[in-house]
């Protein structure tokens, strides 16, 4: 509604269209509370309608949280949470006599990882460094930003062996009470940011229409919501790092915490980032025309290869000094892991035996979700396609099953054909996957990359501009294909990527050798 608004004043049309509630029209907030009605469906609606079932899905998952709740306060009484903090405040006190040590920010979802002892839930990127560095000078103090003492799940994984020294989300505002650091706060001081953003009048043109006013439309809403809590997580930090006065702070996906490379600055504390994810030219979290003081970098990120420095050294603004090489810490896990059972997986997942097992990789994003992904399904699927399986791995961060069964089976019936099996999974270990499978249809994803590093035949959705991010058509690591025909015939060309364009293509990404123990070397000579 509101391109077709911003278009029609381009062009001197008259339009007619709704208001629009400002909870559809920031796109971040949760969708309003429906009035009560009196059976599934709200009155006036027919229980098979779009509204009718949006809003059955969210009765069923509000009755999905009042059974956890109750669950909950009847397996753990109120008293049970409260000995479950003073417990964990009763850690931090114990953490807080070592200082000197490394402490590590994980906020990611867990991943399962095969390991030589068995399927494990872990960070993949932080959590191999976190092993390397256990009892030396810098042993590690970890708090998982998603940790939660109600939760039975993460009270266990806080109470198991290695748990030890793993902090709850609530330690940093534990110590922000304790130092009065939240109660000194003037969370006015948020009141600028919006001030600030509401005053910008550059215009940005595309196409003949001026999105500016939107774009401060939409962050000036984020400043409102987020800038309140933001001043006084940094208080809190600041707080948690007086407290336990760490040699330095590691973590990855910095660009999405500056609350704590903030603090750490304002309290002289070194900052370590381990890339995560893939970087490429265009990444705005990472590539930055300039420097100004208000934007944070880490003292030291260590990327996984030189193509990836040379894009923050020569790309960006980053300092030489301030990029180092490690390799990835994840594929130090994949090469401990046993070798995959295929035929076994192939039965866990319901494949038939002559059937090809192609691996689609999902995404949380909602612009993806929302618009390239239906797009490049839309396309790739204008024929059959024959004795194809599809299992979609999904990304750790998603919270339901996405579009993809929908799509498929949608897009088929538009067109006549049965659809492929389609299996959705998340809680399975990747590379485990990727080395069970015949091929890898990626459309956005780091999963791209990772199916070169695991030998895996891949397809690259070439679908939109942006798809190839890394030149892996160009390096010969892909085979791009553009609709069912070229999908097909690519599944037919197995010996099409060859080792060597896989070699040479993981020695640009890829640093080899022990990522984790190279970090952990590294740390211990500068901040040991």
């Amino acid at each position: 509604i509101e391109a077709a608004r911003l278009i029609s004043e381009r062009d001197g049309l008259e339009i007619e269209a709704p208001d629009i509630d400002p909870v559809d029209r920031s796109g971040h907030a949760a969708p309003a509370t429906p009035r009560p009605a009196t059976s599934p469906a709200a009155p006036g609606l027919d229980a098979t309608t779009p509204a009718a079932v949006h809003l059955g899905r969210i009765a069923r998952r509000g009755l999905g949280r009042l059974r956890r709740l109750v669950k909950r306060s009847s397996d753990t009484s109120m008293s049970g949470i409260g000995a479950r903090r003073r417990a964990m405040i009763e850690r931090l006190e114990a953490l807080s006599t070592e200082h000197g040590r490394l402490l590590v920010v994980l906020e990611h979802a867990r991943q399962r990882v095969e390991t030589a002892t068995g399927p494990r839930d872990m960070n993949p990127y932080l959590s191999p460094v976190i092993e390397a560095l256990r009892g030396t000078i810098l042993d590690p103090i970890a708090i998982d930003l998603k940790a939660r003492v109600e939760d039975d799940v993460w009270w266990d994984r806080l109470n198991a062996p290695d748990g030890a020294r793993l902090l709850p989300s609530a330690a940093t505002r534990r110590a922000g009470e304790a130092d009065g650091a939240a109660a000194a706060t003037n969370t006015d001081a948020a009141e600028p940011w919006d001030a600030a953003v509401r005053a910008i009048r550059n215009p940005v043109i595309v196409h003949g229409v001026d999105l500016g006013p939107a774009l401060v439309g939409r962050v000036t809403e984020l400043a409102a919501r987020w800038m309140p809590a933001k001043v006084i997580a940094v208080a809190n930090i600041r707080a948690l790092l007086r407290r336990l006065r760490p040699a330095g702070i590691l973590l990855a996906d910095e660009y999405h915490s500056q609350d704590w490379l903030a603090a750490a600055h304002a309290e002289h504390v070194p900052v370590v980032a381990v890339q995560h994810g893939m970087i490429y030219r265009g990444h705005n979290g990472y590539v930055h025309r300039d420097r100004p003081a208000s934007l944070t970098l880490p003292d030291r990120t260590y990327v996984f290869g030189a193509w990836e420095r040379d894009v923050l050294v020569q790309g960006s603004v980053y300092q030489d000094d301030e990029v180092r090489v490690a390799g990835s810490p994840r594929l130090d896990l994949v090469a401990a892991a046993p070798d995959p059972d295929v035929i076994g997986l192939r039965q866990e997942l319901g494949i038939r035996p002559d059937d090809r097992l192609v691996v689609l990789s999902g995404t949380y994003g909602p612009v993806y979700r929302r618009f390239h992904i239906p797009y490049a399904l839309d396309r790739l699927m204008d024929r059959p396609w024959p004795n194809v399986h599809l299992v979609v791995k999904q990304h750790p961060g998603e919270k339901d099953r996405g579009p993809y069964e929908a799509l498929v089976a949608g897009l088929a019936a538009a067109r006549g054909f049965e659809p492929p099996p389609v299996t959705v999974v998340q809680d399975i270990d990747l590379y485990r996957l990727l080395r069970s499978a015949d091929a890898h249809l990626g459309i956005h994803s780091t999963v791209l990359t990772e199916a070169v590093a695991a030998g895996t035949h891949n397809l690259l959705a070439d679908t939109l501009a942006s798809s190839d991010l890394l030149g892996y058509v160009e390096a010969g690591v892909a085979i791009p294909v553009r609709n069912g025909t070229e999908f097909m015939a690519a599944l037919d060309t197995p010996d099409a990527i060859t080792a060597q364009a896989r070699h040479a293509f993981l020695a640009r990404h890829f640093r080899e050798g022990s990522a984790s123990e190279r970090l952990r070397d590294e740390l211990l000579a500068w901040l040991g």
